[in-house]
């Protein structure tokens, strides 16, 4: 009954997998389907306004031309060769304009100037008051409007062709006639066929009223009839006669397609471009073929498993009564192995004293001291001799005794107990040590828990680092003397460089026309000199003030510091033209307006070490490693030799002198010692000349609250 139970779960599990499979392969094939179709609906928009603005192009010359032979319509007669000509050679510039004429108020053809020639361009009689621009002007001529006609047989010619007028007015505002001309329908089919790209597409040109004007695949049978019935016509209206994108089932091939209208810019013609669905659909039918071979081969291999699954449990059921009969076998096994084991744990005891032996004799020779404690009563079990000398206790009497009370300050060894009861040893601990004389020394603590016997123990190792805290003490206070006498020489320089400044200006003003075009030109070096000094001496001092002062630590959001520095570069950034992008910065404990000059220091030697050949592009990360935080500031600038980094961060060091870039070579040096401040680094590397740059700054999550810097 269980195996019954459990093979139904694995075959009711199964069919859930394939239907749920199921189900997102329909979902990523109906969308899949939805985005080809949208790419068709975009298509079909684009295909119809390039037609519609290339139509607009078209008919915007021609009826350039109308206006240009409405002005030289002639009052009385008919024109001239002079007029003729000269129209006749702008018909032959406009390659799909088959002639112009000149029409009386009546509708009778007076006058024709024809591409052909001279002998096309005699006098022409004949009624075209039929024609519906024709009809139009006579009706409506008073508001000078462009009029158009559907394609008709042209009557000189006996060949189709589509027309458009003007109305020409005399100057008491009486209808004189009008200017026409006779269009190829090729100026309405180019752009069409340009809209078509491939087999199932269509196009079309109708009139705002609904009179098909072309179409591609052609239908004469249709053109300058009206299709105010026709579904795209209602489509067009339906979408407001604005223009827009539907879908609609063509009734002459029954192809469904995306249409796109557009309205040819001042003028009363539509232009629509079909995109067709069968093909828009063909790739999608690809993954559809693609989609349904995996499922297929998915639901397979799930039922195969589920198969196996079931057998699988047939089988572990006979597997479990031929595991009792083992088990049987094993249990009196077992009992020989029983008394194996005992005689093996004696010898182990044995080779235990002998280990113990060894931990003695390593222990004696150590050079360190060592002290072993029992660690639920502080019981004193081993002491070595150097731990004896350095503490100024008898070996002999510090044994089997309670450890004496060693700790000058009571928190160092509420410490070390804390350290050691949540991880479990110490490392490098430092603390004030008493003698057993009174006498305190320095000293690194080291420990860890361990077993003995089977008993806790607490094994401690003291190293005597006395000398090496009054060395550094030392070390200490002649780089403080060092610092002062730096600061005291930078300031005391500034006086008498501001009076060579001072005099050197004023040699310039006062004497400034009795010298030639090289003297002038050593003042300017000298004063330009004195200004570079006082500069370097300020930022010195500046260097030398960053290296005393007290640093105040809180949290600080960078992302806000990284704002503030890049609102200070504003004016840089704007005029290098520079894109700048920062991504998410952390929260992390530092001195926000020293740790912005080293972001503002930067960002700006991105910009001042900016590539001539491209616009500069700096980009901000940040990311964790273990306990700090590492911020990349990365640049595609003029970069440097891969060699050359480690003089990037000594002062006056400037890698990019020759290049007549202004600086004094102490900015970097003074961001290592903001950083160093915080206890992180800050390191660069470059790929070679024009390569960019990479400084990285690594800074720690945690940090004491107000330190100095090193």
């Amino acid at each position: 009954m269980d195996f019954r139970r459990r093979s139904f779960r694995i075959w009711v599990t199964a069919i859930i997998l394939v239907l749920t499979t199921c189900a997102m392969t329909s979902a990523q094939l109906y969308n899949s389907r939805q985005r080809h179709l949208e790419s068709g609906h975009e298509l079909a928009l684009a295909l119809s306004n390039a037609a519609a603005q290339r139509l607009a192009a078209n008919l915007s010359g021609i009826d350039a031309l109308l206006q240009e032979a409405a002005a030289r319509f002639p009052t009385a007669g008919t024109a001239p060769p002079n007029v003729l000509e000269p129209l006749r050679q702008r018909v032959l510039a406009i390659r799909d304009l088959r002639a112009l004429s000149f029409v009386d108020p009546d509708g009778i053809l007076r006058q024709v100037v024809h591409r052909k020639g001279p002998e096309i361009s005699r006098n022409k009689t004949a009624d075209v008051s039929d024609r519906p621009h024709v009809q139009f002007q006579r009706r409506n001529w008073q508001e000078k409007a462009l009029a158009l006609s559907p394609p008709a047989l042209d009557r000189l010619t006996e060949t189709m062709a589509w027309f458009a007028s003007r109305p020409v007015v005399a100057e008491d505002g009486s209808l004189l006639g009008l200017v026409a001309v006779v269009m190829e329908p090729s100026l309405l089919e180019a752009p069409l066929s340009a809209a078509t790209p491939q087999d199932g597409d269509a196009a079309g040109v109708f009139s705002t009223d609904g009179i098909l004007y072309a179409r591609i695949p052609d239908q004469p049978q249709a053109i300058g009839r009206p299709m105010t019935e026709s579904e795209v016509f209602k489509a067009f209206n339906a979408l407001g006669g604005k223009g827009g994108i539907t879908d609609l089932t063509s009734i002459t091939d029954r192809q469904q397609r995306s249409v796109g209208f557009t309205p040819v810019p001042g003028y009363p013609l539509v232009v629509n471009v079909g995109i067709s669905h069968q093909r828009l659909l063909e790739q999608w039918w690809h993954e559809t073929r693609i989609h349904g071979g995996i499922q297929a081969a998915l639901t397979v291999t799930i039922f195969v498993l589920a198969w196996g699954m079931a057998r699988a449990e047939r089988r572990q059921l006979a597997a479990v009564d031929k595991l009792r009969q083992v088990e049987r076998a094993h249990i009196e096994e077992l009992s020989q192995q029983v008394i194996q084991r005992t005689d093996e744990l004696q010898k182990s005891l044995e080779a235990l004293g002998e280990s113990e032996e060894r931990f003695r004799l390593i222990a004696d020779t150590s050079p360190l001291p060592l002290v072993v404690t029992r660690r639920k009563d502080g019981i004193v079990i081993y002491i070595n001799a150097q731990a004896a000398e350095a503490f100024l206790v008898p070996q002999d009497q510090a044994k089997d005794k309670v450890a004496p009370n060693f700790w000058e300050n009571p928190a160092d060894r509420t410490r070390m107990v804390e350290t050691l009861a949540r991880e479990g040893y110490v490392r490098d601990l430092e603390a004030v040590l008493l003698r057993s004389d009174g006498k305190p020394f320095n000293a690194l603590l080291s420990g860890a828990f361990g077993t003995l016997q089977g008993e806790g123990i607490v094994l401690i190792s003291v190293l005597d680092i006395s000398d090496r805290k009054r060395l550094q003490e030392e070390l200490a206070r002649s780089n403080s003397e060092l610092e002062r006498f730096s600061y005291a020489i930078s300031h005391d320089l500034q006086e008498p460089l501001r009076m060579v400044a001072s005099y050197v200006g004023l040699i310039e003003r006062r004497y400034a026309d009795k010298l030639d075009d090289q003297g002038r030109e050593f003042m300017a070096f000298a004063v330009d000199g004195a200004k570079r000094m006082s500069r370097m001496i300020n930022e010195l001092l500046e260097y030398s003030r960053v290296k005393r002062q007290t640093w105040n630590f809180s949290d600080t959001d960078l992302n806000k510091v990284m704002a503030d520095a890049l609102a200070n570069l504003d004016s840089r950034i704007k005029e290098s033209g520079a894109q700048v992008d920062v991504a998410p910065l952390p929260t992390l404990p530092a001195d926000a307006g020293q740790i912005m000059r080293v972001l503002q220091n930067l960002v700006g030697n991105a910009l001042k070490y900016r590539s001539p050949q491209r616009p500069p592009h700096i980009r901000v990360e940040a990311r964790q490693d273990g306990d700090s935080w590492v911020i990349e500031i990365r640049d595609n600038g003029l970069g440097f030799e891969p060699g050359e980094a480690s003089r990037l961060f000594q002062v006056f060091q400037r890698l990019h002198a020759a290049k007549g870039i202004d600086g004094t070579g102490i900015g970097l040096a003074l961001c290592r010692s903001i950083v160093a401040a915080h206890d992180g680094t800050i390191t660069a590397h470059s790929d070679g000349p024009e390569q960019g740059a990479v400084f990285i700054l690594t800074l720690p999550i945690r940090q004491d609250t107000k330190k100095g810097a090193d």
